[in-house]
């Protein structure tokens, strides 16, 4: 039985507009008025609580539809809850933490991505998200037009619209703040375009081709590195189902030949505050083996606001960026460096291991060659990004993956058997 038969589905109502018709369905315009809220936010206000009460509101409903989980997204929600299990055994060992109240909050914001994705993954049947889709693709073309036309004048005459200056060309950020706000709206936008219903194919290609230039106009690393991962997926998939180590390598190499400047300005620098995270990170997860020094105390949002102990342990504030108050603008920049220093040895491997299983069930999702790369492309470059910012626990991030959880259709042929919470007892000897 597929996804759309076990969903009980939801009344809709349909409305003639021209020649076609615009259903209406309240989950889908739910869904589709947190996206619209979401990305308001981003370019308003940079940020509020409103993520974290999504996050609330997501732990609720994978509580509420958790006998219908498939298995790969049980394995990474136990994973997750091991993983945050040992996290507060940390600080209730060490104690470095702020306060509880701080270690309650760095919980939520290092949960709510996943549990936000999930929730996305079981609210909706397979026919509700191709809805949602086709209310957000309209929006996304003129989106993409104004970007493109933007971002080619901006270069050529100079609107604003860009951070500095890299490779010669202005890092475009259209009507953003940042360039990450840009980036993460981008994806949300092309993913709909690419997954729509109600656009021609040579209309679909036309937008695609336009939205991955300026997207790739941002000229930061999640944009090439989604750039070149959707080109060369794109062209893969249209031959070849499946990826082997063949393919793997030279996607590899491509993607780091592409990430030089990161790498030379932010991992090699030893001055750089995301190569001194990382050393520390290391260095954190020693000192505390093999569990880490628990939430709220290293990489983290809770851990720059309160300056953590460590922080001040390692010397931090005699850098440039990673001192306290306004000086501390690079304490919040950072992901994988949180996840290893936090959680430790065990943590990390766990950590890591649910992303790993959210990766397997996004696989398992029925797809063209162009949806597949796209998903595939933005996995890889989420996963990335997250080496050099705090993108997996941002709202920004929070986008993305609820992105990528509504442009992904679980096959019932390739997931395996739903978990089933019922325990069966034989008391025979």
């Amino acid at each position: 039985m597929n996804e759309s038969q076990t969903k009980k589905a939801t009344p809709d109502v349909q409305v003639h507009k021209g020649n076609g018709l615009f259903v209406l369905n309240w989950k889908s315009l739910l869904v589709f008025f947190i996206f619209a809220a979401l990305v308001f936010i981003e370019f308003k206000f940079n940020g509020s609580y409103f993520d974290e009460v999504l996050g609330i509101v997501s732990i609720g409903v994978v509580l509420w539809k958790w006998n219908r989980i498939y298995y790969q997204d049980f394995r990474a929600l136990f994973l997750l809850f091991v993983t945050i299990g040992l996290g507060l055994f940390s600080n209730l060992l060490y104690g470095i933490h702020w306060s509880w109240f701080s270690v309650a909050v760095d919980v939520l914001t290092q949960v709510k991505l996943i549990f936000c994705f999930m929730a996305v993954r079981y609210f909706l049947s397979e026919r509700e998200k191709q809805i949602v889709i086709d209310y957000i693709s309209p929006f996304a073309r003129i989106y993409f037009l104004g970007a493109f036309v933007m971002g080619i004048y901006t270069q050529l005459f100079g609107t604003g619209m860009y951070e500095e200056m890299r490779y010669g060309l202005k890092t475009f950020r259209f009507i953003f703040n940042f360039s990450h706000q840009y980036t993460s709206i981008s994806f949300l936008m092309i993913g709909a375009i690419i997954s729509a219903t109600n656009i021609s194919p040579r209309k679909k290609n036309f937008y695609t081709f336009i939205g991955t230039a300026a997207i790739l106009l941002a000229l930061k690393s999640p944009a090439i590195i989604y750039t070149v991962s959707y080109i060369f997926l794109y062209y893969y998939f249209k031959k070849y189902q499946k990826l082997n180590y063949k393919v793997i390598i030279p996607l590899i190499l491509a993607l780091i030949a592409a990430s030089t400047y990161q790498i030379q300005t932010y991992l090699l620098n030893e001055e750089a505050a995301r190569r001194i995270f990382f050393e520390y990170a290391f260095k954190t997860a020693n000192r505390f083996f093999p569990l880490g020094s628990g939430f709220a105390t290293y990489g983290s949002a809770e851990a720059a606001k309160h300056y953590s102990q460590l922080y001040v342990d390692y010397d931090f504030y005699k850098h440039w960026g990673m001192g306290e108050g306004e000086n501390g603008m690079f304490l919040y920049d950072t992901y994988w460096p949180m996840v290893i220093g936090q959680f430790g040895w065990i943590g990390m491997v766990l950590f890591g291991y649910s992303y790993i299983n959210m990766f397997k069930s996004i696989q398992r999702s029925k797809a063209d060659y162009s949806k597949k790369a796209y998903i595939y492309a933005m996995f890889i470059q989420y996963m990335v990004h997250a080496m050099g910012a705090s993108i997996l626990s941002s709202s920004t991030g929070l986008i993305g993956f609820i992105a990528l959880s509504l442009y992904t259709f679980p096959d019932p042929d390739k997931e395996q058997i739903r978990w089933n919470t019922r325990i069966h007892l034989d008391l025979r000897d």
